[in-house]
């Protein structure tokens, strides 16, 4: 286990791509609890759906204040799929972002579930999850209250397949923060899914575990932090310099986040990746282009203010599988330490951006990475096997 910190960045893209982000974490859950997940229980969760962990539940027995009411459905997302019927399920209870009281379900011939007696003046946010065909998704709901007692929410179910899909990669951004032995990077990788079918992955490894999506990140990378979108290293891998997300990949979009470590080599900071599938959108902002050592698969197009800072923009625009993007920088000479009393570092930071980010601000869109401490990770590379 070890400490680093992420840079405080902002950063703006291109252009919007059309929609918003589309990510299968729904608002309320806490980083690192994706929507579609196999169905294993989670820390905390005794027999449930394998939802998020949560402290002893709370006992509402002797609540005497205005109770609400939930209807909750299933759906079905694919074509031709037999209808929603008798599939476990269950409601947890949100309060200020917690899981407090987790409700087991089961849904009716209709797909359909009502829970009642609510303690809406806890001022709470219902989360519901359903399981089909071993595979448990998700939705949250808006908070309810006293002038809000009662709500409905739709669960939309998927079938699974084998069959790999035609994902593509909408966005891949990358922020850095140079230091004097290479940099600390952050990363948001939105992937989509626009088959109605859920896929459960390729080959399963010696575990019976099954990829779906394999992010390539730069040869030397370390140190990989796992920030959004993942269930943890009990459903990831890193190998070599590949990062397989061994989740089912279900119909629309998904968001990761994850942070790692790239050392200087030979005077130079290697940055480039490998395209996992088709990118729609590329874009690199540099506020340092003097560093410039190489680029690969991008174009200089001008520059731009960023957070009041000149950008210098590079971008690129439909690559496919397998081809590589990425810039090579010279490496910062090393600086004496300097003991100061809460100093902010100096920050020079890279995006690889374009098409969506998290907030929309007038006609852009930004995304803030704030400083945070890293987390145990397990890296199969180095034969550490510590969980999330």
């Amino acid at each position: 286990m070890h400490d680093r910190l992420f840079a405080v960045a902002a950063m703006v893209c291109v252009a919007l791509v059309g929609g918003t982000v589309g990510a299968q974490q729904p608002a309320g859950m806490r980083p690192g609890m994706p929507g579609g997940v196999p169905a294993v229980p989670g820390p905390g969760m005794g027999k449930g759906l394998g939802g998020p962990a949560m402290a002893p539940q709370m006992d509402l027995s002797a609540y005497q204040g205005p109770k609400g009411l939930l209807a909750i459905r299933g759906i079905q997302g694919t074509k031709g799929g037999p209808a929603v019927s008798g599939n476990e399920a269950e409601l947890i209870l949100l309060h200020n972002g917690a899981p407090i009281k987790r409700y087991p379900l089961k849904l009716d011939d209709n797909g359909l579930a009502m829970v009642s007696d609510l303690p809406i003046a806890l001022g709470l946010r219902p989360m519901v999850r359903v399981m089909h065909a071993g595979v448990v998704y998700q939705q949250t709901g808006e908070p309810l209250d006293a002038s809000k007692p009662s709500a409905s929410i739709e669960v939309v179910v998927h079938e699974v397949t084998d069959a790999v899909p035609q994902w593509k990669v909408v966005l891949r951004q990358v922020m850095y923060s140079r230091t004097d032995g290479g940099a600390e990077v952050a990363e948001t990788v939105i992937v989509e899914n626009p088959a109605d079918t859920t896929w459960l992955g390729g080959a399963a490894d010696s575990e019976g575990r099954r990829a779906t999506v394999t992010l390539t990140l730069p040869a030397n990378a370390s140190d990989v932090q796992l920030e959004q979108g993942f269930h943890g290293w009990c459903c990831t891998a890193y190998k070599g310099s590949e990062l397989n997300i061994q989740m089912p990949l279900m119909p629309g979009r998904m968001t990761y986040q994850f942070g790692y470590a790239v050392a200087a080599k030979d005077g130079a900071l290697d940055l480039r990746v490998v395209a996992p599938a088709a990118i729609e959108h590329a874009a690199v902002y540099l506020a340092d282009k003097e560093s410039v050592v190489r680029t690969t698969a991008l174009a200089e197009s001008g520059t731009e203010m960023i957070d009041g800072k000149l950008a210098h923009l590079y971008k690129a625009e439909g690559l496919k599988a397998g081809d590589s993007m990425g810039v090579v920088l010279a490496a910062l000479a090393a600086k004496p330490v300097v003991h100061a009393a809460a100093t902010d570092r100096s920050m020079t930071w890279m995006g690889i951006g374009g098409g969506v980010l998290a907030a929309a601000v007038g006609g852009f869109v930004v995304l803030r990475m704030m400083r945070k401490q890293a987390l145990p990770v397990r890296q199969e590379q180095a034969g550490a096997r510590n969980r999330v």
